[in-house]
């Protein structure tokens, strides 16, 4: 962007911000992606004895890489109903099949259960208009953790068609109000999936909560409670559940906010007269 360009632009948020201070906040998209890259994600396929319980069966891997990536919004994936075939192997893979459907990227995977126990997932990722195999993959967890894998994957297939880091393995961390149009809610802090899945309770009260916030570590956490009464700032281990308070003065105890190393604690408290 010119300087001449960059000039109009800043003159039209001025005029913009002028226009609406006294209205509502008003958020608008100028633009989107008007050229989303086609992406397939093959079912994958599972290689597990048959006489042994399948844990694919509840977990759609496919899907979810296939979701996650539509998510982010640079991506149109085909719905697997459309598609001419299913390859779970590189050698299974008939370029010709994507390329009448027009996609520009496929994923395929299959997986696998190990002696030990673990379950191991490997994926292909392939440029479908250079016909070549892009990155490709093994992973392996518990059978509890194949959503994880799932999110990895999307996160890898990401990174290598845009160049950026994925982040669908990241978790969110908020405050869900129950009963909140009555007299008596209860507050949850809940943790979940990037993708809304897999949430669950580490605290719940009968008074507020706010601001929570991540630990670098993503083992513990920051959040304010009023369980006393008043504002008091509690660091929770997630693993254990063990909190401590760790700001209770007279006034505002809030916003609190790991470092980048996570040894210190930042927070906006008024116990000497200022927040």
């Amino acid at each position: 962007m010119n300087a001449q360009k960059l000039s109009r632009s800043m003159c039209l948020a001025a005029v913009v911000i002028a226009a609406t201070a006294a209205q509502a906040l008003e958020i608008v998209i100028p633009e989107g992606w008007d050229s989303p890259t086609n992406v397939a994600v093959a079912p994958f396929g599972s290689a597990m004895p048959p006489d042994e319980p399948d844990p694919m069966a509840s977990v759609d891997l496919a899907g979810i890489v296939a979701f996650d990536l539509t998510r982010s919004g640079q991506f149109s994936l085909l719905p697997s109903d459309n598609m001419l075939s299913y390859p779970t192997a590189p050698d299974q893979v008939y370029f010709r099949d994507w390329r009448i459907l027009d996609m520009d990227y496929l994923v395929i995977g299959r997986a696998w259960t190990e002696a030990s126990g673990a379950v191991s997932v490997v994926y292909h990722l392939f440029d479908v208009n250079s016909e070549r195999e892009v990155a490709s993959s093994r992973i392996t967890a518990s059978p509890e953790e194949l959503r994880d894998i799932a999110h990895r994957i999307a996160d890898e297939v990401y990174e290598h068609i845009t160049g950026i880091r994925g982040a669908f393995s990241t978790k969110l961390l908020y405050v869900l109000v129950e009963d909140a149009a009555t007299n008596s809610p209860t507050f949850h802090l809940k943790v979940a999936d990037a993708d809304g899945a897999r949430s669950r309770t580490v605290f719940q009260s009968r008074d507020p909560l706010l601001s929570p916030s991540w630990a670098p570590d993503a083992l513990r956490i920051a959040y304010v409670s009023f369980e006393t009464g008043r504002s008091t700032i509690v660091v929770q281990n997630l693993a254990t559940g063990e909190r401590e308070h760790v700001a209770a003065y007279p006034g505002i105890n809030g916003a609190p906010e790991f470092s980048p190393d996570g040894t210190k604690l930042a927070m906006s408290l008024s116990r000497d007269g200022n927040a």
